[in-house]
């Protein structure tokens, strides 16, 4: 008889960490870090909300790396510099397998 298994690696769960961005408060731009621990590039979107809910921006794309460096010029959809005061963000990292991960912090505009 055969025994047959199955190695899973640490790669298997997808993992999404250290979500930070700088500089922070920040007047013109902000680059919003965060660290995945996947090998292949994967999807991910930023929403960026005023502390009402109002959606202000979704910045998307692929992962290129495991840590991601994506910058934010602090305009909204449609062009317009945001005002100053607080916001959140949420990153969302999705795998091939339909993992999904998310996780928000905040951050300050100042003229």
């Amino acid at each position: 008889s055969e025994t047959y298994f199955r190695v899973i690696g640490a790669d298997s769960n997808l993992v999404l960490a250290e979500l930070a961005n700088y500089p922070n408060p920040f007047a013109e731009t902000t680059t919003i870090r965060f660290r995945h621990n996947q090998t292949s590039a994967q999807p991910y979107s930023i929403r960026i909300y005023s502390t009402s809910g109002t959606p202000v921006k979704v910045l998307s794309g692929s992962t290129t790396a495991r840590t991601m460096e994506v910058l934010w010029d602090g305009r909204d959809e449609s062009g317009s510099t945001i005002s100053s005061g607080a916001y959140l963000y949420e990153v969302r990292v999705s795998s091939t397998d339909g993992q999904t991960q998310s996780a928000s912090r905040g951050f300050v505009k100042v003229r």
